[in-house]
């Protein structure tokens, strides 16, 4: 087996088979790959879709857990599938036509990395960009290089991971993380020994209507600055447990960069009513985690700048 893709799914009865049938309509025979759907306790018809589909698909798997996110969700995923590579794909998300044979191949012709990586086109509306990382095609490099030449961890959906890989140095999602996709990337790339990179725009994220209406929600917001304590935290307890010096040096700084950097949104982010209580709860559990005053050192010379005022700004304003 080649290639599983590992779909976790929850309440997304609008966009799964549309994600299926692109994940289908590949050229790679179907004994090949494997699509794993694990739905995560959904409320609507999901998993009696994913059901039907899999009648339809005599490679799909369908499985089925309580509510417990998406990290989970793909955790089981890995210990179920079989490929020799893991693609991780959103349900409300699809992929390219023959995607999988151009991974596949590509794979091969590298040398079998532990990490290929592709790009992203997020669509919205009638307007796309291109996501993910700006290295030329075919370049192979180390993960520590990568992460070493300022690349800034973010969707686990633009990395073909080798199952082996994963298991050897047991990565995994952390289900407690909101922002698990940036922890475990930044990870998953620092320990690989070879990545490699294509730049196809293999995976589609589409910015639908819901979509632009949950990220304005003041609600995912504060989610989304309150997952910035943990994020950084575990990066920092990551690189403690490196052995190499630069690259541990540099996670701490970015962790350190993200922190600053969260004080900056905290003084923009649209969170309607209740701000200033939550910025003082916030500041306050930094503060108890012994993120607050942000420290460096930074990645660059603007945040050494700024983190000493933002500190000020914040003592004065929410802990006085």
């Amino acid at each position: 087996m080649k290639l599983s893709v590992i779909i976790p799914a929850y309440n997304a009865e609008k966009y799964i088979s549309r994600c299926i049938d692109t994940c289908e309509d590949q050229a790679l025979p179907k004994e090949d790959f494997e699509i794993l759907i694990v739905d995560d306790g959904s409320t609507d018809h999901t998993l009696q879709l994913a059901y039907d589909l899999s009648h339809v698909y005599k490679n799909i798997s369908v499985f089925h857990q309580s509510n417990q996110g998406a990290a989970s969700a793909r955790n089981f995923g890995i210990i179920k599938s079989r490929g020799d590579y893991l693609w991780f794909v959103d349900a409300d998300d699809y992929i390219a036509k023959d995607s999988i044979e151009r991974i596949v191949d590509r794979i091969q012709q590298d040398k079998y990395p532990d990490v290929f990586l592709i790009r992203m086109k997020v669509v919205t509306g009638n307007m796309s960009v291109t996501g993910g990382h700006e290295s030329a095609d075919g370049f192979q490099t180390s993960g520590r290089n990568f992460i070493l030449s300022g690349y800034g961890p973010s969707s686990a959906c633009v990395l073909i991971c080798k199952r082996s890989y994963l298991l050897i140095k047991d990565l995994r999602f952390d289900p407690n993380m909101y922002l698990e996709d940036g922890e475990f990337s930044l990870r998953c790339l620092s320990l690989a020994g070879h990545i490699s990179f294509s730049d196809k725009q293999e995976y589609i994220y589409e910015c639908n209507e819901g979509s632009k209406t949950v990220s304005l929600n003041p609600n995912v917001q504060y989610k989304k600055i309150w997952g910035n304590i943990p994020l950084s935290l575990s990066w920092k307890k990551f690189a403690s447990s490196l052995n190499d010096k630069e690259l541990s040096e540099y996670i701490i700084r970015r962790s350190n960069s993200t922190l600053a950097g969260t004080l900056i949104l905290l003084t923009k982010a649209n969170l309607a009513v209740g701000k200033k209580k939550f910025i003082g709860h916030f500041i306050r559990e930094m503060k108890r985690e012994g993120c607050f005053p942000v420290q460096g050192p930074f990645l660059s010379s603007k945040m050494r700048f700024f983190a000493p005022l933002l500190n000020a700004y914040f003592m004065v304003r929410y802990l006085k």
